[in-house]
């Protein structure tokens, strides 16, 4: 930290009451924790039975693939 960025927090800091003081530290040990990483593990068929998927789901290909200016055989 730098010596003037230092003396800006002194100069905040000194003359706060003890609550304020311990709430600050509160926030500074709860901001200063690790994130830790979202549980990932679960997303392989999360959406398992929210939606049907059609029989002839490639039906349209030909279709979709001339939206994108593709010549289809």
């Amino acid at each position: 930290m730098s010596a003037a960025l230092e003396e800006k927090v002194i100069k905040k800091v000194v003359g706060l009451s003890d609550d304020n003081l311990m709430f600050l530290s509160d926030m500074i040990d709860k901001f200063m924790q690790p994130v830790q990483a979202e549980n990932t593990s679960r997303r392989i068929g999360v959406a398992e039975g929210k939606f049907v998927v059609p029989d002839d789901f490639d039906a349209c290909n030909d279709e979709i693939a001339e939206m994108f200016g593709v010549k289809c055989q």
